[in-house]
């Protein structure tokens, strides 16, 4: 099977600190930009006219899910299609929280909801895990890692960000919300 052009995981934030306007706007614009003519243009640009994708989301204690496992985006088919499974996913489970927001829960933990905690460094090293591995050979690899928060480990972001270099990979960070510290 012919290699990619470049494989992209997008890393999508659901800790706790992530309400429902911010989770609209992360799946409502990864549905919307999958099946944008821009996006295509630019993942079919390639000599091999096709890219590598996969998508998970993390929260901290070591949560992640595999939303879309590797696959090709080449056509506006290919596009419409991860766009489509990516609109029907819930990517919150709010039922433990009474169905409502953290932010609006009298239980939920004013500490954490004030700082943001999220474990971050961890998925820098998931999506590095993805990317070393992919079933598409590339010589471009990227992460779009999607955060509102600071990182919860110790050593913060550093070692994850600088092995994440090492191995080649680019890192793209979308800060969700309009807190200038995040960027």
């Amino acid at each position: 099977m012919p290699g990619t052009d470049a494989n992209v995981v997008t890393a999508i934030d659901v800790s706790d600190s992530i309400g429902r306007y911010e989770e609209w706007l992360q799946q409502t614009g990864l549905v919307r930009a999958l099946v944008h003519p821009d996006f295509l243009r630019a993942a079919t640009a390639g000599p091999r006219r096709r890219i590598g994708f996969a998508v998970f989301t993390w929260s901290s204690d070591g949560k992640f899910d595999l939303l879309v496992p590797w696959t090709v985006i080449g056509s506006a088919e290919d596009a419409a299609r991860v766009s489509q499974a990516l609109a029907s996913v819930t990517f919150i489970d709010r039922t433990h929280y009474g169905g409502g927001d953290m932010e609006q829960d009298g239980d939920a933990d004013p500490a954490a909801m004030h700082d943001r905690l999220t474990d971050m460094s961890e998925a820098i090293a998931v999506a590095s895990l993805l990317l070393a591995s992919p079933p598409h050979a590339t010589e471009r690899a990227v992460m779009n890692i999607c955060a509102n928060g600071t990182d919860n480990f110790e050593g913060g972001t550093e070692s994850s960000r600088d092995a994440a270099l090492a191995q080649g990979f680019t890192i793209n960070g979308l800060v969700l919300g309009q807190d200038a510290e995040l960027a």
